[in-house]
């Protein structure tokens, strides 16, 4: 009961949205990741990894959210964006499944992560974190085509804009705000091969880390 109300008021704050149910599960459980820690629920920690398995995410990145299958892993062909006071996310917190388990065992102290090591080269949801001081932008640049979908969700605390643009004319791509700037998301088409750069701000007074994820 609690993840389908929880379901439904993302879909009346958000609007209607024209993400894939992969997606949209992934943007609610890094949703419930930020609010979680931020409240030290752990409840509502472990509700998030009911369908989390360590071997099989470990083998092929398969994370169960709800009634959503989907596979994570890290996005390839991304070059980082960032100042020169860059933080490191992994010092914050960081979204996948893995690390929130080791965070609840270790009972919310910092937790050293090993890259993953994935098998699969596609995945359903791709994601890469940032980590970003107070009043400063980083982003990514990457390429994309077809029909695009990207999220970024900040750590407890967290508020954020989101600015996408694309090509070399520098295209603003519409953006919309979730959860009174916890996180942003979009979606739009890319006709043919081109790169975009999705910049983050954080717009809050402590250091960040925030999870860029993209279909």
């Amino acid at each position: 009961m609690k993840h389908i109300f929880l379901s439904l008021f993302l879909s009346v704050a958000l609007g209607a949205s024209a993400m894939s149910p992969e997606m949209e599960a992934f943007e609610e459980y890094c949703l419930g990741v930020s609010n979680g820690v931020e409240r030290r629920d752990v409840a509502a920690l472990e509700q998030l990894l009911e369908g989390y398995d360590e071997a099989e995410y470990a083998g092929t990145g398969a994370f169960s959210y709800g009634d959503v299958e989907f596979e994570l892993g890290p996005m390839n062909r991304v070059t980082p964006i960032s100042s020169d006071d860059a933080i490191a996310p992994e010092s914050i917190l960081l979204f996948t499944p893995d690390y929130v388990d080791a965070l609840l065992v270790s009972d919310f102290n910092h937790v050293e992560m090993l890259p993953p090591a994935l098998n699969r080269g596609v995945f359903s949801c791709s994601y890469y974190h940032l980590g970003i001081a107070p009043g400063k932008i980083a982003g990514i640049s990457t390429m994309g085509t077809g029909e695009m979908e990207i999220f970024a969700v900040a750590s407890p605390e967290g508020k954020i804009s989101m600015q996408i643009t694309q090509g070399n004319e520098g295209v603003t791509i519409p953006v919309e705000e979730i959860q009174n700037g916890r996180g942003a998301q979009a979606d739009w088409k890319i006709n043919g091969n081109s790169e975009f750069k999705v910049l983050i701000t954080n717009l809050g007074e402590n250091p960040i880390s925030v999870i860029i994820a993209s279909n």
